[in-house]
């Protein structure tokens, strides 16, 4: 069966390292591997460690730009295993092809401007007024040069505060300019991507959002108490939005203390997503080449055994959504 997942970190690891994305034996994704296990649709996220900024000496926004031209060029270079995927149609061209279809998103809202500290507009250079259009402008300028470079997903935070926001385990929601970045990306057609937030940014998200949301790579909380994954509350409130949920691989977001990831850990957690938010919301988000360790069933190589033992847990149909349909209804909506 086909399968579609919503979240790597694939890019960056190569980038970083200086490995092939075509094929190599360091990580745990690669463009020949995909295509061999089956898979449709894979997304690869631009991860903006604030860290790895500052001690390369570069803006979010030019570590973007250098992960972005990583990416196309080698996805030029392996145009026989992979194509850029910007649209619906465009993933069912690859498909035909034979090709797995790749498609761009950011993990981390800082190259979108502003910064850690201050509350709402004063981040970006004084009061709520006027003299902070020009930042604002920033931001709506570079959304749309995300989209135009084929960005379709952004993660709004990662572990750290930015200037759009908290992160899980904090206190605190959305700033201004992540109510902006909200509107600007929904208008544009950019799913807004709730994993890493805190939970009263989620709710700030979930008031705003006038479609689908996403989060791309996270589980049940009341399952495995991990600040990252999800509550049923929120679970109910993603599928009441249409929305969909991304099952994290990482083993400590399947089971607390986990070592590696089982088959049934993984079951459980589709289940009761599922339960929660319904049949339409449930699918892939690996965080393949962003945990440490890999899950029982391996790397990308081993979707096509893990997807085999599911079936056994969910019927004919109800698989297909979680392997794919779900994320595919998403891209194109």
């Amino acid at each position: 069966m086909k399968w579609f997942d919503l979240h790597c970190d694939t890019l960056t690891a190569c980038e970083e390292q200086g490995l092939s994305m075509r094929s190599n034996t360091r990580t745990q994704l690669d463009f020949l591997r995909l295509r061999e296990a089956g898979a449709s649709a894979q997304c690869f996220a631009v991860f903006l460690d604030r860290e790895a900024c500052e001690k390369r000496g570069v803006s979010p926004w030019r570590r973007y730009e250098q992960l972005r031209d990583f990416f196309f060029a080698a996805l030029k270079k392996n145009e026989d295993a992979v194509r850029p995927v910007r649209t619906a149609g465009e993933l069912a061209d690859a498909e035909r092809d034979g090709a797995v279809g790749a498609i761009l998103t950011v993990e981390g809202g800082e190259l979108l401007g502003g910064g850690a500290g201050a509350e709402n507009g004063e981040l970006y250079g004084g009061g709520a007024g006027a003299e902070n259009s020009g930042c604002l402008d920033i931001l709506h300028a570079r959304l749309l040069r995300m989209w135009e470079d084929g960005v379709r997903l952004l993660t709004l935070t990662w572990n750290y505060e930015n200037g759009l926001g908290y992160p899980n385990g904090s206190a605190g929601g959305l700033k201004r300019a992540g109510y902006e970045a909200v509107a600007c990306m929904q208008e544009l057609g950019m799913v807004v991507d709730v994993s890493h937030l805190s939970d009263r940014g989620f709710w700030d998200v979930m008031a705003a959002a006038k479609k689908p949301v996403t989060a791309s790579h996270s589980c049940a909380r009341s399952l495995c108490g991990h600040q990252r994954n999800l509550t049923d509350e929120q679970l109910r409130a993603i599928g009441k939005n249409g929305g969909v949920v991304g099952l994290n691989f990482h083993a400590p977001f399947l089971k607390e203390n986990g070592v590696s990831g089982s088959v049934e850990e993984a079951a459980y957690h589709l289940r009761h997503i599922i339960s929660c938010a319904g049949s339409e919301a449930a699918a892939f988000g690996s965080d393949y080449d962003g945990m440490q360790g890999a899950p029982e069933w391996g790397g990308c190589e081993g979707m096509p055994r893990l997807i085999e033992a599911l079936s056994s847990y969910f019927d004919a149909d109800t698989m297909e959504k979680i392997c794919y349909r779900n994320a595919a209804r998403l891209l194109e909506q």
